[in-house]
């Protein structure tokens, strides 16, 4: 049986500018496409400016990552990656036909996840107060949902994309996520 496709191609482009040299910095990337039974990679090519050597590797997650160091001082950076790949049709919401028990709260995590996760677990720089604001409200999609993984973050999204509205200049690194939470706008 032949299965259909389609192809896309994709031009990722990052630039940063600077009015003073950075002496220095470190960069990782996850811009190359999964490969997998439902998509073929047919072509990826990353290219830094200043030119720089550039180390791909395989995360623990496996997902290809490339990690490179600019040494010597710059103004100004570029990160393009370019990329073609093929896509099998299929229903990206099979996985909810399927006859198994869908993922439900408590989510289990194994000890190396654990790890991983670590810094997204136990966010240092908010009080409790704060933190059990955000917890409380974030299970309320759980109880509305039965416990069921995928329909709580539908749910979530879904409210993220209703209630939340897009403006720049509200936010920026330093906003935490209960500020967020407050105002329901930023980027």
């Amino acid at each position: 049986m032949l299965r259909a496709t389609r192809r896309l191609r994709i031009r990722h482009t990052t630039r940063y500018s600077y009015d003073k040299p950075i002496p220095r910095s470190v960069h990782r990337l996850h811009l190359r496409p999964i490969d997998d039974w439902r998509s073929n990679l047919l072509l990826y090519h990353l290219n830094v400016t200043p030119t720089v050597p550039v180390v791909e590797y395989e995360d623990v997650f496996g997902n290809w990552s490339q990690r490179f160091e600019v040494n010597e001082p710059y103004t100004e950076l570029t990160v393009m990656a370019e990329s073609l790949i093929e896509l099998i049709d299929t229903d990206p919401f099979a996985f909810a036909k399927l006859p198994i028990h869908p993922p439900s709260w408590p989510l289990m995590w194994m000890p190396w996840e654990r790890t991983m996760l670590a810094p997204y677990l136990t966010p240092a720089e908010l009080p409790d107060t704060q933190l059990g604001e955000l917890y409380d409200y974030g299970m309320e999609f759980v109880r509305g949902n039965n416990g069921d993984l995928m329909e709580t973050l539908f749910a979530i999204n879904l409210t993220l994309f209703r209630e939340y509205q897009y403006r720049q200049g509200q936010t920026d690194v330093g906003t935490s996520a209960y500020q967020v939470f407050c105002t329901k706008t930023g980027v």
